[in-house]
């Protein structure tokens, strides 16, 4: 088979910077890997000088890419697609250490089950004295025909991330615009803007927010299915399931039709999540 050093992580994911996280694919056998990357300054991830705990599914995302799309390399298949994310289960997200720019993290991904074009990969991130950080089950589809994205107008910038978020005060129902300078979107599948699942949940942690009047993040993921793209100038319906948080569910429609959907549990304060 090929060897790792000889195939930098830009052959094997379509990210550029910003997005790109990896630095390297480490270690690879046909049923586990390890992917290595050091947190930069400025990068996406961090927000008000902050580490953003959901990341932490991107960076086990582009892992369990990387992973797949070595597996072809091995077997000589030509890569028609890159992988994306149809699902979660399982995100746990432990937070165990304040990560800050220069840490220097682990991601170890292990092959569960392979159906193509479809696989299902465990993964979890590690700090590089091997403390867990987080850990998920993942769902990939991989090859075929890409997700396409729609004609997008372009619009301006403004409320949270590049979007714009109108809320009936009295609900937990809320519309929000994709804007096209959304951070997510630069270096993430160049030339196909595509909103990543991390980009999704975080417009839902911003939402309940937005709801619950105070500051909170997800510290799990129950279960999320991503059912179809989300591209710059969507205007979708969020709704969100807050009556008994910090449990919470959501939804997102685009015309009625569902198109992602999950459940997890809310946190105020991360002390909570390694405790818990």
């Amino acid at each position: 088979k090929p060897s790792l050093d000889a195939i930098s992580i830009e052959r094997l994911l379509p990210h550029r910077p910003p997005m790109l996280a990896l630095d390297r694919l480490a270690e690879w056998s046909s049923d586990h890997s390890v992917a290595t990357l050091t947190l930069r300054d400025g990068a996406p991830c961090f927000e008000a000088g902050r580490f953003r705990a959901i990341w932490c599914l991107e960076l086990m995302a582009q892992a369990v890419g990387a992973d797949v799309a070595y597996r072809a390399v091995v077997a000589e298949q030509p890569r028609e697609a890159a992988g994306y994310v149809v699902g979660v289960e399982g995100l746990e997200l432990l937070d165990a250490v304040a990560l800050a720019p220069g840490d220097r993290l682990c991601i170890e991904s292990r092959l569960e089950i392979e159906i193509p074009p479809a696989a299902e990969l465990s993964a979890r991130v590690l700090t590089a004295g091997g403390t867990p950080v987080a850990s998920a089950r993942l769902r990939m589809l991989v090859g075929g025909a890409s997700p396409q994205p729609t004609a997008s107008d372009a619009p301006r910038l403004e409320g949270f991330q590049g979007c714009t978020f109108n809320r009936d005060e009295s609900s937990s129902q809320m519309r929000i615009r994709i804007g096209a300078g959304h951070p997510y979107l630069d270096g993430h599948f160049p030339g196909m803007p595509l909103l990543p699942a991390v980009g999704q949940l975080r417009l839902v942690e911003h939402a309940a927010e937005m709801a619950l009047g105070r500051p909170c993040e997800l510290a799990a993921v129950e279960r999320a299915r991503f059912l179809e793209p989300i591209v710059p100038g969507d205007s979708l319906e969020l709704s969100l399931d807050l009556e008994q948080a910090p449990a919470i569910g959501w939804a997102f429609r685009r015309g009625g039709r569902p198109i992602a959907k999950g459940s997890g549990r809310l946190t105020s304060d991360r002390s909570e999540v390694r405790a818990g």
